[in-house]
């Protein structure tokens, strides 16, 4: 079975900046993705935690959120699009 820190792989490695957050978020949405729930309260959660960990990286969350709920929403869009594939 393919995860969303799967199908994201490639992606995150070019990142220079926040590359560990961001493996970091991939992995939790795979957590969350075995959870009951709709998807909007995955996400919260999964957005909960992104912020835990960047507050405690010293970043600010209010610079982090909108790229952040962007990443989320774009690694599921991904995902859904070519877990059927692979």
């Amino acid at each position: 079975m393919t995860t969303i820190a799967q199908v994201m792989s490639s992606t995150i490695q070019l990142f220079t900046i926040g590359r560990e957050i961001y493996q970091a978020i991939v992995n939790a949405m795979d957590s969350a993705q075995g959870q009951a729930g709709d998807g909007a309260s995955k996400k919260q959660w999964v957005l909960a935690y992104a912020k835990s960990l960047i507050s405690e990286a010293g970043k600010n969350w209010d610079k982090w959120s909108k790229y952040v709920s962007d990443f989320i929403d774009a690694a599921k869009g991904l995902y859904n699009s070519v877990k059927g594939i692979v």
